[in-house]
């Protein structure tokens, strides 16, 4: 006759593997510690963005009917800093004026000095 029954032995072994993941969770939290305030780093002591030709990072930002925020959003990452962007907005069918704030950032960007690509895309219909 075995010392344990088969349910005393499942359990136990729930039991193990709970606590387990409860250490493992516990050390994971205490290394949270170490862990850099990204927020206190002060932009000045990065070191400065590698020189290449293209991109660091392609961001494509969809909008459709997204007028009083889409002006805020593309000058938000317009003034990004550490890496060079390639932005696409697509204006997917907008009914408001989405699409004329987008072509005037385009339009605003290719006179400003900045490291960041910037492409309006206006899609009028989807293809069949």
């Amino acid at each position: 006759m075995p010392f344990f029954s088969v349910s005393q032995q499942f359990t136990n072994l729930a039991w193990g593997l709970a606590i387990a993941w409860m250490w493992k969770g516990i050390t994971s939290l205490e290394g949270m510690r170490r862990l850099p305030d990204l927020s206190r780093i002060d932009p000045v002591t990065l070191p400065p963005v590698p020189e290449n030709d293209g991109p660091d990072l392609t961001v494509v930002v969809p909008v459709r009917d997204e007028e009083a925020v889409i002006g805020q959003c593309l000058v938000s990452l317009l003034a990004s800093t550490g890496l060079k962007l390639q932005i696409f907005a697509v204006n997917d069918r907008s009914t408001d004026r989405t699409g004329e704030h987008m072509d005037a950032i385009a339009a605003d960007i290719e006179t400003a000095n900045t490291p960041h690509q910037f492409e309006a895309i206006h899609i009028r219909e989807l293809p069949e």
